[in-house]
């Protein structure tokens, strides 16, 4: 399963844009911190060192200016002295909604190099990084899937292997999605892990709190998804923060697993409190929303502890109360031999689907 999830975050070990390991502005995907000395103060050709399968490369790492003549563009160009170099420049520029245009044909963001063992990086939004800023004090900015980022609180609640399992699930079983909504979406990490793989879907997330919704805002910014999101801050058992009208083809959500009478601990960290433990609603709460706002034949998919048996009751038991039909189920093995902990659900409204519908289980993940 380590491999499963390693493979599908598609993290890699590439430096983000093509940016050597030595630069201050490389985000690690490992140790998920940037320095304080800023991606936006990188601007300068500078020649470095790779290590690839026993052997030391010299190589012309890509110029990358981020303070370009005009507002929302960016030029760039670098080659590898040791394979091949071909150098090119492509600026890619905004229109005035926002969307971005290639200039001169081509592409809006110049390929570089590929080695192996190495994922190619995305197209990084220039006006949304300047506009997320830098990681303030106690803060991190995390890798998060491909080239996107994650901005994290440093002692709070960070995303999970539910939140990515959850994502995938979702995506994996609703892939022409053109709209989704995220529940409780926290830090948005569900939310933006389906982007990446519905690249041209809108996304609505809602998030009660208020903290986990600024996080949110600015990785999406950082990311470059600002076109294709609504983040709304309020709790999802509002009917005012959802219209009644607003109908999505994929659901997603990831509910606290506990009540508060189960150990809540007031030491922890308020953000990690309200993610693990039901202070604002249960797994019931989440498939009475869901329900309300599925378009016809759309689906809801959320992840939640199989084990102990009385957890799997609890969302069979909201699902019915909901009007919602569990067609999927996969339970999740983090440890080969072990008992799933961990269940991915996939329902849908009842009125969609024949009534003598039987739930399908895919065999476990492990």
């Amino acid at each position: 399963l380590s491999i499963f999830l390693h493979t599908l975050a598609l993290c890699g070990s590439a430096p983000p844009s093509g940016l050597p390991r030595s630069s201050p502005a490389y985000i690690s995907p490992h140790a998920h911190t940037i320095s304080t000395s800023a991606m936006m103060q990188w601007s300068t050709h500078q020649v470095g060192t790779r290590s690839h399968l026993g052997r030391t490369e010299n190589a012309a790492w890509p110029r990358i200016n981020l303070e370009a003549a005009e507002p929302g563009r960016i030029a760039r160009r670098g080659c590898v002295s040791s394979l091949r170099c071909s150098s090119r420049e492509v600026v890619p520029s905004v229109s005035p909604d926002g969307n971005r245009e290639p200039r001169g044909g081509g592409d809006a963001y110049s390929p570089m190099p590929v080695f192996k063992g190495w994922t190619k990086p995305g197209q990084m939004d220039l006006p949304g990084i300047q506009k997320a800023g830098l990681p303030g004090q106690g803060e991190t900015l995390d890798a998060l899937v491909g080239h996107y980022r994650i901005f994290q609180l440093a002692k709070g609640n960070k995303y999970t292997n539910d939140d990515l399992l959850c994502a995938w699930y979702g995506t994996s079983w609703c892939p022409s999605a053109r709209r989704v909504l995220d529940l409780g979406s926290g830090l948005g990490s569900v939310a933006m892990m389906s982007a990446f793989r519905l690249q041209g879907a809108d996304f609505v997330t809602v998030e009660a709190q208020e903290v986990s919704y600024m996080l949110a805002q600015r990785s999406v910014s950082f990311n470059g998804l600002h076109n294709r999101f609504d983040l709304r801050l309020g709790d999802l058992r509002d009917p005012n923060v959802l219209g009644g009208d607003e109908m999505f083809d994929l659901i997603t959500g990831t509910p606290p697993y506990f009540p508060p009478d189960s150990g809540l601990d007031a030491s922890q960290h308020p953000q990690k409190q309200a993610c693990r433990f039901e202070l604002r609603g249960s797994v019931a709460d989440y498939c009475a929303t869901a329900s309300q706002h599925l378009s016809p034949g759309g689906l809801f998919v959320l992840a939640f502890p199989m084990n102990p048996p009385f957890q799997q009751e609890r969302v069979e038991k909201g699902a019915e109360e909901a009007g919602l039909v569990m067609v999927r189920r996969r339970p999740v093995v983090f440890r080969e031999g072990k008992e799933p902990l961990l269940g991915l659900y996939a329902m849908v409204r009842r009125d969609h689907v024949p009534d003598d519908y039987e739930t399908w289980v895919d065999p476990p993940l492990v």
